[in-house]
Formats: C-alpha cells, sequence, structure tokens
C-alpha cells in the first residue's frame, strides 16, 4: 500500500519501522512453526509401527549423533515442564517440598537433569 503524499514523514518512517518489525516477528514465527512440524515429524517417525518402544526406550548406543542430538532436545523439554508443573504445583499447594526433592544419583550430572 503506497502512502499517501500528504503523510508527515515522521508518520511515514514510524510506519516503515513497524513494517520491518512486523516482518522480523513473522520470520521468527515462521521458523518457530517450521521447528515445530520437525518435531512433530520426528516424533511420529518414533513412534512409529517399526518398533513398539517409546523413543525413550531406544538403545542409546544404536542411535546416530542427530538422533542422540533429538532425544536430548526431547528430554530437556520434558524436564523443563517437569520442573514447571512441580513449580505451579507447589504455588497452588498441591505438592509437599519433599515430593520433589532431588535424590543423591548420578544423574543430577547430566546437564539437562541438574535440579
Amino acid at each position: 500500500m503506497a502512502p499517501n503524499d500528504n503523510t508527515h514523514p515522521l508518520v511515514e518512517a514510524h510506519r516503515k519501522v513497524r513494517i520491518i518489525e512486523l516482518n522480523q516477528k513473522h520470520s521468527e514465527l515462521l521458523g518457530q512453526m517450521e521447528a515445530e512440524r520437525d518435531r512433530g515429524k520426528a516424533l511420529k517417525e518414533g513412534t512409529g509401527e517399526k518398533s513398539s518402544r517409546g523413543w525413550w526406550e531406544a538403545p542409546i548406543d544404536e542411535l546416530s549423533l542427530q538422533e542422540l542430538k533429538q532425544m536430548n532436545a526431547m528430554l530437556e523439554e520434558f524436564h523443563k515442564n517437569l520442573y514447571e508443573n512441580k513449580n505451579e504445583l507447589r504455588r497452588n499447594g498441591g505438592a509437599s517440598s519433599s515430593s520433589f526433592q532431588p535424590h543423591s544419583g548420578h544423574a543430577t550430572n547430566i546437564p539437562f537433569c541438574q535440579l
């Protein structure tokens, strides 16, 4: 849409900046949508009929580097969601403080399992 010839230069400059910002936001959202689409495909492939096991049960030594990175990302997302839910339960008084205390096992040495 062409600007009106009577538009004040300051208004026109603001309009152009806003258009640039909206285009950047649009590009970001398209990138996020593409990432979620890829994630959905990976989840579908991971739960395909080729195996009755879940993606978390895959033998790690048989996974490719890409599959390991994908598994790590999924575990990090799971970890994030777990602790968000835990914190929400605590805020709502639905869980005692001892319900989610970390155990003293080796799992806390894994980056995405640190508590």
